[in-house]
């Protein structure tokens, strides 16, 4: 058996407890015998007041002390003392397994949710969520519980059964924003977006310094129509951090998308500024700059974009279409087999490959 094993296994733990118990406990009861016996020789050997009274005399030691039995009232105050040991002892013991088994029960729970994010790192979102249900077994009460099931959920692809851990884990520890932003996000992976406004919200009201609270409000704002919401929001983002690109990037989409084209491409400018290295500050920028006509520059970021990450399909399909509206064809069916040749990591690239596809087609008859 390895060190590690023998000091971190919860049965061996056990036996620790056991011999840790053991080795402060019996050594007590040992000189509570030893105390006991001694007091009780004591007794026996000492001269009492009617002897001394006796033999007429006040010096006790002139009386004769062998063979003597000792007072009641001197066995009484003996008993009274070993009580009194034995008592401060049991509860010294007590004491001390209490304190072992609170320890245990603390190591079981901690264990088990360090292996659940181990688990959660390799994407076993299975084993995960069930090392987090045997901590949550160990201690219902535990809001964190709830909560690392429902992010183990989520991942795993299950929204629904996350949103349902996580409104537990919400409820579980009121000052905790987590839950409610995951929460949220799970809401809008489920198209719900008005009850993820409402989590956000509640995030905020928590913790109304976050800079990311605002920006995930805004975003949902915008599903339901609320741009005006939504603006006011990534507003308050960019109050509270003049340097956030991701504010700034989504503030210039939904101004640009509202018609607001100057306004909405300095924004973007910005983040490309503050982030020269920020692939979706580049794309945001290319599109809006397509959007008002001026195709050279945003073929510019397009091909920016490119250079930064070469696999990523919807910026050679965006690069394309650009060369298309510029009658450059042959480089725009360049692009557009460039984007159906790579692999899709998500919807919105798996669109795009189809859309290649179809320009493709369209373009070679």
């Amino acid at each position: 058996m390895s060190l590690n094993t023998f000091f971190h296994d919860p049965t061996w733990l056990k036996v620790h407890g056991a011999i840790a118990i053991g080795t402060c406990g019996i050594p007590a009861l040992v000189v509570l015998r030893i105390k006991t016996v001694r007091a009780r020789k004591r007794d026996i050997y000492k001269p009492s007041v009617l002897q001394a009274e006796t033999y007429g005399t006040d010096d006790l030691h002139e009386a004769p002390s062998a063979g003597t039995a000792p007072a009641p009232s001197d066995r009484t105050s003996n008993r009274r003392r070993a009580i009194l040991n034995l008592t401060l002892t049991t509860a010294c013991i007590a004491a001390m397994s209490s304190c072992y088994m609170f320890a245990l029960h603390n190591y079981i729970i901690l264990d088990n949710w360090d292996e659940g994010n181990g688990r959660l790192y390799i994407r076993d979102y299975v084993g995960a969520i069930v090392c987090y249900k045997k901590a949550m077994r160990a201690d219902p009460s535990l809001s964190n519980s709830h909560l690392l099931i429902g992010i183990a959920l989520l991942k795993a692809g299950r929204a629904r059964n996350a949103v349902t851990e996580l409104r537990i884990a919400a409820k579980g520890d009121k000052s905790d924003t987590e839950p409610l932003t995951v929460l949220g996000d799970a809401l809008m992976i489920l198209k719900r977006p008005a009850e993820a406004v409402e989590a956000y919200r509640r995030a905020i009201d928590i913790s109304p310094s976050e800079v990311g609270f605002y920006i995930a409000l805004a975003n949902a704002l915008q599903e339901i129509g609320k741009p005006v919401e939504a603006y006011a929001a990534y507003e308050k983002a960019i109050d509270i951090d003049p340097r956030n690109v991701k504010a700034h990037t989504k503030i210039g989409e939904l101004l640009i998308a509202n018609g607001h084209m100057d306004e909405g491409l300095a924004h973007c400018r910005r983040a490309v500024a503050l982030a020269p290295r920020d692939i979706i500050a580049h794309n945001t920028l290319a599109t809006a700059l397509a959007r008002v006509g001026l195709y050279d520059e945003a073929i510019v970021e397009y091909r920016k974009s490119i250079d930064l990450d070469p696999t990523e399909p919807l910026a050679y399909y965006d690069l394309g279409a650009t060369l298309e509206r510029k009658n450059d064809f042959p480089n725009a069916l360049q692009a557009f087999k460039k984007s159906a040749t790579l692999k899709p990591r998500n919807k919105v690239e798996m669109d795009s490959i189809r859309r290649a596809q179809e320009e493709i087609e369209r373009l070679e008859r």
